[in-house]
Protein backbone atom coordinates (compact mmCIF):
# COMPACT_ATOMS: atom_id res chain seq x y z
CA UNK A 1 0.00 0.00 0.00
CA UNK A 2 2.88 2.36 0.78
CA UNK A 3 4.14 2.15 -2.81
CA UNK A 4 0.68 2.83 -4.25
CA UNK A 5 0.12 5.84 -1.97
CA UNK A 6 3.52 7.23 -2.94
CA UNK A 7 2.64 6.98 -6.64
CA UNK A 8 -0.74 8.65 -6.08
CA UNK A 9 0.86 11.53 -4.16
CA UNK A 10 3.47 11.98 -6.89
CA UNK A 11 0.77 12.18 -9.59
CA UNK A 12 -1.17 14.71 -7.50
CA UNK A 13 1.92 16.90 -7.03
CA UNK A 14 2.33 16.99 -10.82
CA UNK A 15 -1.31 17.96 -11.34
CA UNK A 16 -2.33 14.63 -12.87
CA UNK A 17 -5.44 14.40 -10.71
CA UNK A 18 -7.49 12.16 -13.00
CA UNK A 19 -4.95 9.34 -12.97
CA UNK A 20 -4.28 9.85 -9.27
CA UNK A 21 -8.02 9.59 -8.58
CA UNK A 22 -8.39 6.34 -10.55
CA UNK A 23 -5.56 4.75 -8.55
CA UNK A 24 -6.89 6.13 -5.24
CA UNK A 25 -10.42 4.84 -5.86
CA UNK A 26 -9.07 1.38 -6.72
CA UNK A 27 -6.97 1.38 -3.56
CA UNK A 28 -9.93 2.53 -1.47
CA UNK A 29 -12.11 -0.35 -2.67
CA UNK A 30 -9.52 -2.75 -1.25
CA UNK A 31 -8.77 -0.76 1.94
CA UNK A 32 -11.95 0.99 3.08
CA UNK A 33 -10.84 1.13 6.73
CA UNK A 34 -7.45 2.69 6.05
CA UNK A 35 -6.99 6.20 7.46
CA UNK A 36 -4.23 7.03 4.98
CA UNK A 37 -6.21 5.86 1.97
CA UNK A 38 -9.36 7.81 2.90
CA UNK A 39 -7.31 10.96 3.48
CA UNK A 40 -5.53 10.68 0.14
CA UNK A 41 -8.73 9.88 -1.75
CA UNK A 42 -10.75 12.75 -0.29
CA UNK A 43 -7.81 15.12 -0.75
CA UNK A 44 -7.80 14.34 -4.49
CA UNK A 45 -11.56 14.97 -4.65
CA UNK A 46 -10.82 18.28 -2.94
CA UNK A 47 -8.06 19.18 -5.42
CA UNK A 48 -10.57 18.49 -8.21
CA UNK A 49 -13.06 20.75 -6.36
CA UNK A 50 -15.53 17.93 -5.82
CA UNK A 51 -16.05 18.97 -2.22
CA UNK A 52 -19.57 17.60 -1.87
CA UNK A 53 -18.43 14.08 -2.73
CA UNK A 54 -15.29 14.43 -0.59
CA UNK A 55 -17.52 15.41 2.34
CA UNK A 56 -19.94 12.52 1.85
CA UNK A 57 -17.12 9.94 1.61
CA UNK A 58 -15.30 11.33 4.65
CA UNK A 59 -18.48 11.63 6.74
CA UNK A 60 -19.42 8.03 5.97
CA UNK A 61 -15.92 6.93 6.99
CA UNK A 62 -16.11 8.87 10.28
CA UNK A 63 -19.52 7.43 11.11
CA UNK A 64 -18.31 3.87 10.49
CA UNK A 65 -14.82 4.14 11.95
CA UNK A 66 -13.94 4.83 15.58
CA UNK A 67 -10.31 5.55 14.65
CA UNK A 68 -11.07 8.81 12.82
CA UNK A 69 -8.54 11.41 13.94
CA UNK A 70 -8.08 15.19 14.03
CA UNK A 71 -7.22 15.34 10.34
CA UNK A 72 -10.40 13.49 9.36
CA UNK A 73 -12.63 15.87 11.34
CA UNK A 74 -10.79 18.99 10.20
CA UNK A 75 -10.83 17.91 6.57
CA UNK A 76 -14.54 17.14 6.74
CA UNK A 77 -15.10 20.56 8.26
CA UNK A 78 -13.14 22.09 5.39
CA UNK A 79 -15.07 20.13 2.72
CA UNK A 80 -18.37 21.21 4.26
CA UNK A 81 -17.14 24.80 4.45
CA UNK A 82 -16.39 24.67 0.75
CA UNK A 83 -19.96 23.50 0.05
CA UNK A 84 -21.22 26.32 2.31
CA UNK A 85 -22.81 23.93 4.79
CA UNK A 86 -21.43 26.06 7.59
CA UNK A 87 -23.61 24.72 10.39
CA UNK A 88 -22.29 21.15 9.96
CA UNK A 89 -18.80 22.44 9.25
CA UNK A 90 -18.65 24.22 12.61
CA UNK A 91 -19.73 21.02 14.36
CA UNK A 92 -16.94 18.90 12.87
CA UNK A 93 -14.30 21.59 13.35
CA UNK A 94 -15.21 21.72 17.04
CA UNK A 95 -14.80 17.93 17.11
CA UNK A 96 -11.33 18.33 15.60
CA UNK A 97 -10.35 20.86 18.27
CA UNK A 98 -11.62 18.56 21.00
CA UNK A 99 -9.06 16.01 19.78
CA UNK A 100 -6.17 18.45 19.37
CA UNK A 101 -6.25 22.21 19.98
CA UNK A 102 -2.54 22.71 19.25
CA UNK A 103 -2.68 22.42 15.46
CA UNK A 104 -3.37 25.43 13.19
CA UNK A 105 -5.68 23.89 10.56
CA UNK A 106 -9.10 23.98 12.28
CA UNK A 107 -8.53 27.57 13.41
CA UNK A 108 -7.85 28.51 9.80
CA UNK A 109 -11.16 26.98 8.70
CA UNK A 110 -13.01 28.67 11.56
CA UNK A 111 -11.55 32.01 10.50
CA UNK A 112 -12.81 31.41 6.94
CA UNK A 113 -16.34 30.71 8.17
CA UNK A 114 -16.45 33.73 10.47
CA UNK A 115 -15.39 35.98 7.60
CA UNK A 116 -18.45 34.79 5.68
CA UNK A 117 -20.61 35.44 8.75
CA UNK A 118 -18.95 38.89 9.02
CA UNK A 119 -17.75 38.18 12.55
CA UNK A 120 -14.40 39.72 11.77
CA UNK A 121 -13.09 40.12 15.33
CA UNK A 122 -13.73 36.42 15.99
CA UNK A 123 -12.13 35.56 12.64
CA UNK A 124 -9.10 37.62 13.69
CA UNK A 125 -8.73 35.67 16.95
CA UNK A 126 -8.89 32.37 15.08
CA UNK A 127 -6.40 33.40 12.40
CA UNK A 128 -3.96 34.80 14.95
CA UNK A 129 -4.11 31.50 16.83
CA UNK A 130 -3.56 29.60 13.59
CA UNK A 131 -0.59 31.80 12.67
CA UNK A 132 1.11 31.45 16.04
CA UNK A 133 0.76 27.65 15.92
CA UNK A 134 1.94 27.45 12.30
CA UNK A 135 5.07 29.45 13.10
CA UNK A 136 6.03 26.90 15.76
CA UNK A 137 5.72 23.89 13.45
CA UNK A 138 8.89 21.96 12.65
CA UNK A 139 9.57 21.63 9.85
CA UNK A 140 7.83 24.84 8.83
CA UNK A 141 4.96 24.26 6.38
CA UNK A 142 5.52 27.23 4.08
CA UNK A 143 2.41 26.62 1.96
CA UNK A 144 0.22 26.59 5.07
CA UNK A 145 1.91 29.72 6.39
CA UNK A 146 1.24 31.57 3.12
CA UNK A 147 -2.44 30.55 3.21
CA UNK A 148 -2.79 31.79 6.78
CA UNK A 149 -1.08 35.09 6.00
CA UNK A 150 -3.34 35.54 2.96
CA UNK A 151 -6.43 35.14 5.14
CA UNK A 152 -4.95 37.40 7.82
CA UNK A 153 -4.55 40.11 5.17
CA UNK A 154 -8.21 39.73 4.16
CA UNK A 155 -9.30 40.12 7.77
CA UNK A 156 -7.10 43.20 8.12
CA UNK A 157 -8.88 44.73 5.13
CA UNK A 158 -12.26 44.01 6.75
CA UNK A 159 -11.05 45.63 9.98
CA UNK A 160 -9.31 48.47 8.10
CA UNK A 161 -5.86 47.49 9.35
CA UNK A 162 -3.99 47.77 6.05
CA UNK A 163 -0.96 49.33 7.76
CA UNK A 164 -0.71 46.15 9.84
CA UNK A 165 -0.78 44.15 6.61
CA UNK A 166 2.22 45.94 5.11
CA UNK A 167 4.13 45.50 8.38
CA UNK A 168 3.26 41.81 8.46
CA UNK A 169 4.36 41.28 4.87
CA UNK A 170 7.61 43.17 5.46
CA UNK A 171 8.35 40.90 8.41
CA UNK A 172 8.13 37.73 6.30
CA UNK A 173 9.60 39.20 3.11
CA UNK A 174 12.67 40.31 5.07
CA UNK A 175 13.10 36.75 6.33
CA UNK A 176 12.58 35.03 2.98
CA UNK A 177 11.50 36.72 -0.25
CA UNK A 178 8.35 34.86 -1.34
CA UNK A 179 6.61 35.42 -4.65
CA UNK A 180 3.08 35.15 -3.23
CA UNK A 181 3.75 37.59 -0.40
CA UNK A 182 5.34 39.98 -2.89
CA UNK A 183 2.16 39.81 -4.97
CA UNK A 184 0.02 40.41 -1.88
CA UNK A 185 2.03 43.53 -1.06
CA UNK A 186 1.64 44.95 -4.57
CA UNK A 187 -2.12 44.35 -4.32
CA UNK A 188 -2.44 46.14 -0.97
CA UNK A 189 -0.13 49.08 -1.64
CA UNK A 190 2.09 49.16 -4.75
CA UNK A 191 3.73 52.34 -3.46
CA UNK A 192 5.13 50.39 -0.50
CA UNK A 193 7.26 48.23 -2.79
CA UNK A 194 10.91 49.19 -2.61
CA UNK A 195 13.29 49.26 -5.56
CA UNK A 196 15.24 46.39 -4.00
CA UNK A 197 12.05 44.30 -3.84
CA UNK A 198 11.30 44.97 -7.51
CA UNK A 199 14.85 44.05 -8.42
CA UNK A 200 14.59 40.88 -6.34
CA UNK A 201 11.32 39.97 -8.07
CA UNK A 202 12.89 40.45 -11.51
CA UNK A 203 15.94 38.43 -10.45
CA UNK A 204 13.66 35.62 -9.28
CA UNK A 205 11.78 35.73 -12.57
CA UNK A 206 14.96 35.19 -14.56
CA UNK A 207 16.05 32.38 -12.24
CA UNK A 208 12.70 30.56 -12.33
CA UNK A 209 12.36 31.02 -16.09
CA UNK A 210 15.72 29.33 -16.61
CA UNK A 211 15.35 26.54 -14.04
CA UNK A 212 11.66 25.57 -13.81
CA UNK A 213 10.53 23.28 -16.61
CA UNK A 214 7.51 21.53 -15.03
CA UNK A 215 4.43 23.59 -15.92
CA UNK A 216 2.76 23.43 -12.51
CA UNK A 217 5.96 24.60 -10.80
CA UNK A 218 6.25 27.56 -13.18
CA UNK A 219 2.57 28.20 -12.53
CA UNK A 220 3.18 28.42 -8.77
CA UNK A 221 6.33 30.53 -8.84
CA UNK A 222 6.38 32.72 -11.92
CA UNK A 223 2.76 33.86 -12.20
CA UNK A 224 2.50 35.77 -8.87
CA UNK A 225 5.78 37.55 -9.63
CA UNK A 226 4.62 38.65 -13.08
CA UNK A 227 1.25 39.92 -11.84
CA UNK A 228 2.97 41.66 -8.92
CA UNK A 229 5.49 43.48 -11.13
CA UNK A 230 2.70 44.42 -13.56
CA UNK A 231 0.65 45.91 -10.72
CA UNK A 232 3.71 47.79 -9.40
CA UNK A 233 4.20 49.52 -12.75
CA UNK A 234 0.50 50.21 -13.35
CA UNK A 235 0.65 53.89 -12.34
CA UNK A 236 4.33 54.34 -13.11
CA UNK A 237 4.79 53.03 -16.63
CA UNK A 238 1.77 51.78 -18.60
CA UNK A 239 3.85 50.11 -21.34
CA UNK A 240 5.94 48.25 -18.76
CA UNK A 241 2.83 47.24 -16.85
CA UNK A 242 1.10 45.92 -19.98
CA UNK A 243 4.24 43.95 -20.91
CA UNK A 244 4.21 42.11 -17.59
CA UNK A 245 0.45 41.53 -17.70
CA UNK A 246 0.89 39.98 -21.14
CA UNK A 247 3.71 37.76 -19.87
CA UNK A 248 1.64 36.71 -16.84
CA UNK A 249 -1.39 35.79 -18.90
CA UNK A 250 0.73 33.97 -21.47
CA UNK A 251 2.18 31.89 -18.62
CA UNK A 252 -1.34 31.07 -17.41
CA UNK A 253 -2.35 29.99 -20.91
CA UNK A 254 0.59 27.57 -21.00
CA UNK A 255 -1.03 25.49 -18.28
CA UNK A 256 -4.75 26.26 -18.55
CA UNK A 257 -6.90 25.62 -21.57
CA UNK A 258 -10.26 27.38 -21.74
CA UNK A 259 -12.62 25.32 -23.85
CA UNK A 260 -15.39 27.58 -25.15
CA UNK A 261 -17.22 24.51 -26.47
CA UNK A 262 -17.87 23.47 -22.86
CA UNK A 263 -19.56 26.82 -22.21
CA UNK A 264 -21.58 26.52 -25.41
CA UNK A 265 -22.75 23.09 -24.32
CA UNK A 266 -23.61 24.31 -20.82
CA UNK A 267 -25.68 27.21 -22.17
CA UNK A 268 -27.45 24.97 -24.69
CA UNK A 269 -28.24 22.48 -21.93
CA UNK A 270 -29.62 25.19 -19.65
CA UNK A 271 -31.84 26.48 -22.45
CA UNK A 272 -33.07 22.93 -23.10
CA UNK A 273 -33.71 22.39 -19.37
CA UNK A 274 -35.71 25.60 -19.17
CA UNK A 275 -37.78 24.85 -22.28
CA UNK A 276 -38.40 21.23 -21.22
CA UNK A 277 -39.11 21.60 -17.51
CA UNK A 278 -39.68 25.23 -16.59
CA UNK A 279 -41.34 27.13 -19.43
CA UNK A 280 -44.76 26.42 -17.92
CA UNK A 281 -43.59 25.33 -14.47
CA UNK A 282 -45.95 26.39 -11.67
CA UNK A 283 -44.20 27.17 -8.40
CA UNK A 284 -45.62 25.14 -5.52
CA UNK A 285 -44.78 27.94 -3.08
CA UNK A 286 -44.92 31.56 -4.23
CA UNK A 287 -43.07 32.67 -1.08
CA UNK A 288 -39.86 30.81 -1.92
CA UNK A 289 -37.01 33.30 -2.05
CA UNK A 290 -38.87 36.19 -0.43
CA UNK A 291 -35.77 37.04 1.59
CA UNK A 292 -33.25 36.39 -1.19
CA UNK A 293 -31.60 38.90 -3.49
CA UNK A 294 -29.36 37.89 -6.40
CA UNK A 295 -26.81 40.18 -8.04
CA UNK A 296 -25.60 38.89 -11.40
CA UNK A 297 -23.42 40.05 -14.28
CA UNK A 298 -19.99 39.36 -15.68
CA UNK A 299 -17.05 39.35 -13.28
CA UNK A 300 -15.61 42.89 -12.96
CA UNK A 301 -18.89 44.51 -13.98
CA UNK A 302 -19.70 46.16 -10.64
CA UNK A 303 -21.45 43.34 -8.79
CA UNK A 304 -19.38 43.85 -5.62
CA UNK A 305 -20.04 47.59 -5.59
CA UNK A 306 -23.75 46.86 -6.02
CA UNK A 307 -23.69 44.38 -3.13
CA UNK A 308 -21.99 46.98 -0.92
CA UNK A 309 -24.82 49.43 -1.67
CA UNK A 310 -27.60 46.88 -1.14
CA UNK A 311 -26.22 45.78 2.25
CA UNK A 312 -25.45 49.29 3.58
CA UNK A 313 -28.41 49.25 5.94
CA UNK A 314 -29.88 47.29 8.84
CA UNK A 315 -31.97 44.87 6.78
CA UNK A 316 -29.72 43.13 4.26
CA UNK A 317 -26.80 40.76 4.88
CA UNK A 318 -24.09 40.65 2.22
CA UNK A 319 -23.56 36.96 1.56
CA UNK A 320 -20.83 37.47 -1.04
CA UNK A 321 -20.08 35.09 -3.87
CA UNK A 322 -21.92 31.96 -2.78
CA UNK A 323 -21.16 28.74 -4.62
CA UNK A 324 -24.28 26.95 -3.35
CA UNK A 325 -26.74 27.60 -6.14
CA UNK A 326 -24.60 26.43 -9.10
CA UNK A 327 -23.35 23.49 -7.03
CA UNK A 328 -26.91 22.38 -6.21
CA UNK A 329 -28.20 22.97 -9.74
CA UNK A 330 -25.32 21.05 -11.32
CA UNK A 331 -25.45 18.22 -8.79
CA UNK A 332 -29.19 17.63 -8.85
CA UNK A 333 -30.39 18.94 -12.20
CA UNK A 334 -27.95 19.98 -14.93
CA UNK A 335 -25.77 16.86 -14.77
CA UNK A 336 -28.84 14.59 -14.71
CA UNK A 337 -31.46 16.34 -16.83
CA UNK A 338 -31.40 13.65 -19.55
CA UNK A 339 -32.13 10.91 -17.02
CA UNK A 340 -35.59 9.60 -17.90
CA UNK A 341 -36.24 8.87 -14.23
CA UNK A 342 -35.61 12.47 -13.16
CA UNK A 343 -38.50 13.78 -11.07
CA UNK A 344 -38.35 17.51 -11.69
CA UNK A 345 -40.67 18.44 -8.82
CA UNK A 346 -38.64 16.49 -6.26
CA UNK A 347 -35.42 17.90 -7.71
CA UNK A 348 -36.69 21.47 -7.48
CA UNK A 349 -37.81 20.88 -3.90
CA UNK A 350 -34.37 19.60 -2.88
CA UNK A 351 -32.60 22.58 -4.46
CA UNK A 352 -35.04 25.03 -2.88
CA UNK A 353 -34.80 23.57 0.60
CA UNK A 354 -31.02 23.10 0.65
CA UNK A 355 -30.29 26.54 -0.76
CA UNK A 356 -32.71 28.34 1.57
CA UNK A 357 -31.40 26.40 4.59
CA UNK A 358 -27.88 27.61 3.81
CA UNK A 359 -28.82 31.24 3.20
CA UNK A 360 -31.06 31.35 6.27
CA UNK A 361 -28.14 30.19 8.45
CA UNK A 362 -25.74 32.73 6.93
CA UNK A 363 -28.02 35.78 7.15
CA UNK A 364 -28.46 35.29 10.91
CA UNK A 365 -30.72 38.05 12.31
CA UNK A 366 -30.97 40.05 9.08
CA UNK A 367 -34.24 39.90 7.16
CA UNK A 368 -32.68 39.58 3.67
CA UNK A 369 -29.50 38.21 2.12
CA UNK A 370 -27.61 39.01 -1.09
CA UNK A 371 -26.04 36.23 -3.15
CA UNK A 372 -23.57 38.07 -5.34
CA UNK A 373 -22.13 35.34 -7.56
CA UNK A 374 -21.79 36.97 -11.01
CA UNK A 375 -22.01 33.64 -12.85
CA UNK A 376 -25.56 33.03 -11.66
CA UNK A 377 -26.58 34.90 -14.82
CA UNK A 378 -26.53 31.44 -16.41
CA UNK A 379 -29.47 30.39 -14.23
CA UNK A 380 -31.61 33.54 -14.22
CA UNK A 381 -34.73 31.85 -15.60
CA UNK A 382 -34.32 28.88 -13.26
CA UNK A 383 -33.86 31.21 -10.27
CA UNK A 384 -37.12 33.02 -10.98
CA UNK A 385 -39.00 29.72 -11.34
CA UNK A 386 -37.51 28.11 -8.22
CA UNK A 387 -37.50 31.25 -6.07
CA UNK A 388 -40.43 33.25 -7.48
CA UNK A 389 -40.43 35.83 -4.69
CA UNK A 390 -36.72 36.62 -5.00
CA UNK A 391 -35.37 39.80 -6.59
CA UNK A 392 -32.54 39.96 -9.13
CA UNK A 393 -30.32 42.89 -10.01
CA UNK A 394 -28.47 42.43 -13.28
CA UNK A 395 -25.39 44.56 -13.98
CA UNK A 396 -24.07 45.47 -17.41
CA UNK A 397 -20.78 47.18 -18.21
CA UNK A 398 -19.03 48.29 -21.39
CA UNK A 399 -17.59 45.04 -22.82
CA UNK A 400 -14.11 46.45 -23.57
CA UNK A 401 -13.73 48.02 -20.11
CA UNK A 402 -14.83 44.70 -18.64
CA UNK A 403 -12.32 42.81 -20.77
CA UNK A 404 -9.39 44.97 -19.64
CA UNK A 405 -10.37 44.65 -16.00
CA UNK A 406 -10.64 40.85 -16.31
CA UNK A 407 -7.28 40.58 -18.06
CA UNK A 408 -5.50 42.45 -15.25
CA UNK A 409 -6.74 40.18 -12.46
CA UNK A 410 -4.88 37.16 -11.16
CA UNK A 411 -7.93 34.91 -11.44
CA UNK A 412 -5.92 31.96 -12.84
CA UNK A 413 -8.11 28.98 -11.89
CA UNK A 414 -11.59 30.30 -11.11
CA UNK A 415 -11.99 32.38 -14.30
CA UNK A 416 -9.84 30.59 -16.89
CA UNK A 417 -10.99 32.68 -19.86
CA UNK A 418 -9.60 35.90 -18.32
CA UNK A 419 -6.03 35.31 -19.55
CA UNK A 420 -6.80 35.91 -23.23
CA UNK A 421 -8.66 38.75 -24.94
CA UNK A 422 -9.82 36.21 -27.52
CA UNK A 423 -11.32 34.01 -24.80
CA UNK A 424 -12.82 37.00 -23.01
CA UNK A 425 -14.48 38.01 -26.29
CA UNK A 426 -15.99 34.54 -26.63
CA UNK A 427 -17.18 34.65 -23.02
CA UNK A 428 -18.83 38.05 -23.47
CA UNK A 429 -20.76 36.75 -26.48
CA UNK A 430 -21.87 33.72 -24.45
CA UNK A 431 -22.99 36.05 -21.65
CA UNK A 432 -24.95 38.08 -24.19
CA UNK A 433 -26.56 34.99 -25.72
CA UNK A 434 -27.95 33.45 -22.53
CA UNK A 435 -29.16 36.82 -21.25
CA UNK A 436 -30.83 37.53 -24.57
CA UNK A 437 -32.58 34.17 -24.26
CA UNK A 438 -33.74 35.01 -20.72
CA UNK A 439 -35.08 38.35 -21.96
CA UNK A 440 -37.11 36.50 -24.58
CA UNK A 441 -38.81 34.11 -22.13
CA UNK A 442 -39.03 36.08 -18.88
CA UNK A 443 -41.84 38.52 -18.31
CA UNK A 444 -40.96 39.46 -14.77
CA UNK A 445 -40.95 42.53 -12.58
CA UNK A 446 -38.43 40.77 -10.35
CA UNK A 447 -35.39 41.84 -12.41
CA UNK A 448 -33.81 45.28 -12.32
CA UNK A 449 -31.13 46.09 -14.90
CA UNK A 450 -28.39 48.54 -13.94
CA UNK A 451 -25.48 49.92 -15.94
CA UNK A 452 -22.13 50.17 -14.18
CA UNK A 453 -21.42 53.56 -15.74
CA UNK A 454 -24.66 54.98 -14.32
CA UNK A 455 -23.86 53.47 -10.93
CA UNK A 456 -20.44 55.11 -10.59
CA UNK A 457 -21.48 58.46 -12.07
CA UNK A 458 -24.81 58.82 -10.26
CA UNK A 459 -24.66 56.63 -7.18
CA UNK A 460 -27.30 58.45 -5.11
CA UNK A 461 -30.09 58.16 -7.68
CA UNK A 462 -29.22 54.55 -8.55
CA UNK A 463 -29.05 53.64 -4.85
CA UNK A 464 -32.57 55.00 -4.34
CA UNK A 465 -33.79 53.13 -7.40
CA UNK A 466 -32.31 49.88 -6.08
CA UNK A 467 -33.79 50.36 -2.60
CA UNK A 468 -37.25 51.10 -4.03
CA UNK A 469 -37.04 47.98 -6.20
CA UNK A 470 -35.95 45.77 -3.28
CA UNK A 471 -38.38 47.44 -0.86
CA UNK A 472 -35.57 48.23 1.58
CA UNK A 473 -36.98 50.60 4.20
CA UNK A 474 -33.83 51.15 6.27
CA UNK A 475 -31.76 54.24 5.60
CA UNK A 476 -28.72 53.95 3.36
CA UNK A 477 -25.45 54.26 5.33
CA UNK A 478 -22.48 55.41 3.23
CA UNK A 479 -20.06 54.71 6.08
CA UNK A 480 -21.23 51.11 6.18
CA UNK A 481 -20.94 50.87 2.41
CA UNK A 482 -17.41 52.24 2.58
CA UNK A 483 -16.50 49.67 5.23
CA UNK A 484 -17.92 46.80 3.18
CA UNK A 485 -15.65 43.78 2.86
CA UNK A 486 -15.81 41.31 0.00
CA UNK A 487 -13.39 38.46 -0.44
CA UNK A 488 -13.10 39.02 -4.18
CA UNK A 489 -10.77 40.68 -6.66
CA UNK A 490 -12.64 43.92 -5.83
CA UNK A 491 -11.65 43.77 -2.15
CA UNK A 492 -9.49 46.88 -2.22
CA UNK A 493 -11.52 48.98 -4.66
CA UNK A 494 -14.94 48.63 -3.05
CA UNK A 495 -13.94 50.31 0.23
CA UNK A 496 -12.87 53.43 -1.64
CA UNK A 497 -15.24 56.22 -2.61
CA UNK A 498 -17.19 55.44 -5.76
CA UNK A 499 -15.31 56.79 -8.77
CA UNK A 500 -15.68 56.73 -12.55
CA UNK A 501 -12.02 56.47 -13.60
CA UNK A 502 -12.69 52.85 -14.60
CA UNK A 503 -14.91 54.02 -17.47
CA UNK A 504 -13.59 54.28 -21.05
CA UNK A 505 -10.28 52.55 -20.44
CA UNK A 506 -7.40 53.12 -22.88
CA UNK A 507 -5.11 50.19 -22.30
CA UNK A 508 -4.05 47.20 -24.43
CA UNK A 509 -5.22 48.97 -27.58
CA UNK A 510 -3.33 46.49 -29.79
CA UNK A 511 -5.46 43.67 -28.33
CA UNK A 512 -8.77 45.35 -29.14
CA UNK A 513 -9.25 43.81 -32.62
CA UNK A 514 -8.60 40.32 -31.21
CA UNK A 515 -11.29 40.83 -28.57
CA UNK A 516 -13.97 42.24 -30.86
CA UNK A 517 -13.31 39.76 -33.67
CA UNK A 518 -13.74 36.86 -31.24
CA UNK A 519 -16.81 38.51 -29.75
CA UNK A 520 -18.49 39.00 -33.13
CA UNK A 521 -17.55 35.53 -34.36
CA UNK A 522 -19.16 33.95 -31.30
CA UNK A 523 -22.21 36.16 -31.73
CA UNK A 524 -22.59 34.70 -35.22
CA UNK A 525 -22.49 31.21 -33.69
CA UNK A 526 -25.42 31.98 -31.38
CA UNK A 527 -27.40 33.68 -34.10
CA UNK A 528 -26.96 30.48 -36.08
CA UNK A 529 -28.49 28.66 -33.12
CA UNK A 530 -31.61 30.81 -33.32
CA UNK A 531 -30.87 33.46 -30.68
CA UNK A 532 -31.84 36.86 -32.07
CA UNK A 533 -29.22 39.35 -30.92
CA UNK A 534 -29.59 43.12 -31.14
CA UNK A 535 -27.18 45.41 -32.99
CA UNK A 536 -25.68 46.60 -29.71
CA UNK A 537 -24.51 44.80 -26.58
CA UNK A 538 -27.32 45.75 -24.19
CA UNK A 539 -27.00 49.34 -25.37
CA UNK A 540 -23.21 49.43 -25.71
CA UNK A 541 -21.51 50.09 -29.04
CA UNK A 542 -19.65 47.03 -30.39
CA UNK A 543 -18.44 48.42 -33.70
CA UNK A 544 -14.91 49.03 -32.38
Amino acid sequence: MKKELSEILKLSSLGNYKKALNLAEDLFLKNKDSLNVIKVLTNIYSLMENFKFAASVMEEFINDNEHADYECYNNLGMFLRKTEDYKKSLYFLDKALSINSDLPYAYLNLAEINIVLRKFELAERHIDKSLSLAEKMEPLNKGLLINIIHLKLSINIALKKNKNSVDLLNKYLNQDFDENLFYEKTSIDPSSISESEINQAKKQLIHFDNTLKVKIHRFEKIIPLLYGVAKYYEKKNQDESETYYNLANREVLNILRYNSHDDQKTISNIIEIYNTFFAGYPSNNKDFGANNIFVIGTPRSGTTLTESIISANKEVFGGGEMASLPELLKGYLINNFQDKNLNIQNTVKIVQEEYLARTDFIKQDFSKIVDKLPGNFLYLGLILKMFPSSKVIRIFRDPWDTAISLYKQRYVLNIPYSSSFFNIGVFMANFEAINTFWDSVIQSKSVLDIKYEDLVKNQIDIQKKIYDFLKIESAFDEDKRGAFFAKTASTHQVQKKVYDTSVNKSEFEEKKPVFFNAFKSQRAYWEGKGIKLKSSFFGYNIDS
